[in-house]
């Protein structure tokens, strides 16, 4: 069974949430919403459902010539890959397991850096 469920999103988001639409497979704005939901819930519930150690992907893109310090965490990283955008920023993509707590603090951490421009953790 089906429900309508209506909310409001500010200019900025409604013209995010077009842009996805149309850059995606989504068909319809609610179906991009579905997928977006899902994905959070199974982001939610892996962290849940293994206690405390998960396996997670840690996706950064930061200004070109920009030293990411990983410093306490090195412990919590497997492997890394970094290569460059289109728009010559550096994008690296972290293995990462450890407690969720240490893992969301590494991202955190990462995010609050003034050349980091995009953070992502994705649970695996």
């Amino acid at each position: 069974m089906s429900e309508i469920v209506s909310f409001s999103v500010s200019d900025e988001l409604l013209e995010v949430l077009e842009q996805l639409e149309s850059r995606t497979e989504h068909s319809s704005r609610s179906k991009l919403l579905r997928t977006a939901i899902r994905d959070f819930s199974d982001n939610r519930k892996v962290s849940e459902d293994t206690g405390d150690q998960v396996c997670a992907t840690l996706t950064i893109t930061h200004e070109n010539r920009f030293k990411l310090e990983t410093g306490d965490y090195e412990e919590l990283i497997g492997s890394h890959v970094h290569d460059h955008n289109l728009n010559g920023d550096c994008v690296r993509v972290f293995v990462v397991k450890g407690s969720f707590e240490e893992i969301k603090e590494l991202r955190d951490e990462m995010d609050s850096e003034n050349k980091v421009k995009k953070c992502k953790l994705s649970m695996a």
